[in-house]
């Protein structure tokens, strides 16, 4: 099984973010966590 994700699936991915609000450090956050080269950000944005 490959566990790895695609160029274009992390691209949707970045779309998908982008969509729902998320800011382009955010989405680049979250492709670093995905990823393994970062722990978890939090955000300073308020929930809705």
């Amino acid at each position: 099984m490959d566990d790895e994700m695609t160029t274009k699936e992390v691209d949707r991915l970045a779309d998908w973010l982008k969509a729902n609000g998320h800011t382009d450090e955010e989405i680049l956050q979250c492709i670093k966590y995905i990823a393994g080269t970062q722990g978890p950000q939090q955000s300073n944005k308020p929930r809705q």
